[in-house]
Order: C-alpha cells, then sequence, then structure tokens
C-alpha cells in the first residue's frame, strides 16, 4: 500500500471513532478501506432514515454510557462511609497548679503586695 494511502486510513478510521460510527481503531480502519474501494455516496443518494437512525443510535450508546457512569456513581455513594472516631482527650487537673486568686480586698496583707516583691532592683 502507498504511504499516503495508509494515512488516509488512519484519518478516516480516527474521524469514524471521534464521531462514533467505529468502536475501535480497528473497526474504524475496516470501514475506511471499504469507503476508499466505493465512490462515496451523492448527497441526493443518502436517505433521511439513515441519517436519522444513526443519530438515534448515536445519541443511544451515548446515553447508555452516561447511565453506566451513574450507575457506578450511585453504588459507590451507596456504601456505607468508613465511621471516624476522635481520639479521647485525657482531662488534667489544672486547678491544683494554678494558685487561689484573692477577691476579697481585706484578705490581702501589707507584705503580699510589697514594691520588693513586685519589682526588681537588681542585686538581692
Amino acid at each position: 500500500m502507498d504511504i499516503e494511502k495508509i494515512k488516509k486510513i488512519n484519518e478516516m478510521s480516527k474521524t469514524l471513532q471521534h464521531h462514533g460510527i467505529a468502536e475501535s481503531s480497528e473497526e474504524g480502519s475496516e470501514l475506511a478501506d471499504q469507503l476508499g474501494k466505493e465512490p462515496l455516496p451523492q448527497k441526493e443518494a443518502i436517505s433521511g432514515e439513515v441519517d436519522t437512525s444513526l443519530l438515534v443510535e448515536r445519541m443511544a450508546r451515548k446515553l447508555n454510557q452516561r447511565i453506566d457512569e451513574l450507575h457506578e456513581r450511585l453504588d459507590k455513594l451507596e456504601q456505607p462511609a468508613p465511621q471516624i472516631q476522635a481520639p479521647k482527650v485525657e482531662k488534667t487537673e489544672e486547678k491544683k497548679d494554678k494558685p487561689q486568686l484573692r477577691s476579697d480586698p481585706d484578705q490581702f496583707k501589707d507584705q503580699d503586695i510589697s514594691v520588693e516583691n513586685m519589682f526588681y532592683y537588681g542585686n538581692k
């Protein structure tokens, strides 16, 4: 075979696959080879029923693929999700570490609030 003829058959095969006429590249190559041997029909020779049935077949194939995809998604959604357990946090008693705050002013002594205890003056 001539290289140009092989290229044309490959291009026609890809086009037939793209438009949904051929399922695989092998089937597309066979159809393209058959079309290359026979003269192409004129527009008047093509009937409206053939075009319509071809379009209906393509759309039915696409709809079936889409329905299958949706069924797969639905099956995935129906599967139970794994339960995630939160880690248990143990509470520690911090109240023992904190000093008690005095709220009554009468409980304070002068020694508790001396300036020497509040500020650092250097060497002690």
